[in-house]
């Protein structure tokens, strides 16, 4: 006579647990019904699973101390703060028209610096100009020079006039090398160039100023305009990236 402890011993316990659950069918299925009903300590597994997943089944819920689902406001709080928040800020509807506006801006202000910088730029042409102010320095400086010429020649005939008339000889020093009392002494830069330093501005100068102030104030429009549409076109691209993102 076999000892039934023995017996259970080579029994497949997996078997009679998968039959507790219900998972068996077929020839295992009839296996693990076989070994219930001959094996008593197998019986006695299979009622002990049944009776734990009963109990398990009907155990109430346990309670939560905290909710673990994630609100929108906790997803809000919780991402990572940077430029990419503050760019949600300008992504409403209202900065539809954000990018081509920019475009325009920046397009003004590109064509208001490159019309301000072409006249600096140096041409072929612009060599050979004469300079504006170049033609009456050079012409005060052939007055002035034919006016010493000239005072020059004046005073050697005064100086020969006055020999002959002494009766002094050449090899003799002349007599107007000496300077006359009370005579009035000479007055350096009294000549035209002098005059044309002290002469008042003339409409070719005001012309100039004016084309300088005019340049000016188109530069820093032109320079405001590219800003602010480089900056609206930036916030139109931040605007889709966050849409998009």
């Amino acid at each position: 006579m076999t000892d039934p402890r023995a017996a259970h011993a080579d029994h497949d316990l997996l078997l009679v647990a998968a039959h507790a659950a219900g998972d068996l069918d077929g020839d295992d299925g009839r296996l693990a019904s076989g070994l219930i009903a001959e094996c008593r300590e197998c019986s006695d597994l299979h009622a002990d699973l049944q009776s734990l997943s009963t109990a398990v089944r009907n155990l109430p819920a346990p309670v939560r101390t905290r909710e673990f689902l994630v609100s929108p406001g906790d997803a809000a709080r919780l991402r990572r703060a940077g430029w990419r928040r503050l760019l949600q800020v300008f992504a409403g509807s209202r900065l539809g028209l954000a990018r081509p506006v920019g475009a325009a801006f920046a397009s003004l202000g590109l064509a208001g610096l490159l019309l301000t910088a072409l006249p600096s730029i140096p041409l072929g042409g612009s060599v050979a100009a004469p300079s504006r102010f170049g033609a009456p320095a050079i012409e005060s400086q052939a007055g002035e020079d034919s006016g010493s010429s000239g005072a020059g020649a004046g005073e050697s005939g005064a100086r020969t006039n006055l020999g002959s008339d002494t009766g002094v000889g050449s090899g003799g020093p002349a007599a107007s090398s000496v300077p006359l009392k009370g005579a009035p002494a000479e007055v350096a830069g009294d000549g035209p160039a002098r005059q044309e330093q002290d002469a008042p501005a003339t409409e070719d100068d005001e012309r100039a100023l004016t084309e300088r102030a005019t340049d000016a104030i188109l530069t820093v429009l032109s320079g405001t305009f590219l800003v602010v549409g480089l900056g609206l076109f930036g916030l139109g691209w931040a605007r889709r990236r966050t849409r998009d993102g």
